[in-house]
C-alpha cells in the first residue's frame, strides 16, 4: 500500500536517554510525504501512446 500524501505526526513518549544526567522526555516528530511525480510522467506517456494509436487506427 502506498502512503497517502500529507504531513504525519508521530508522538514519541517516554524517551529515556542512556546518559543518567538527561531526564526523559516526549517529542512529536513530523513526517512529510510528498506526491510521487513519476506517476504523472507515466500517465503523460500512456496518454501520448493511446493518442498515437487512436489517431493511426482511426
Amino acid at each position: 500500500m502506498l502512503p497517502i500524501r500529507g504531513n504525519y505526526q508521530i508522538l514519541v513518549k517516554n524517551v529515556t536517554p542512556t546518559d543518567a544526567n538527561i531526564a526523559s522526555y516526549q517529542q512529536t516528530l513530523t513526517l512529510p510525504v510528498a506526491e510521487n511525480g513519476v506517476k504523472y510522467q507515466n500517465f503523460a506517456i500512456l496518454a501520448g501512446i493511446l493518442l498515437v494509436v487512436g489517431a493511426t487506427g482511426g
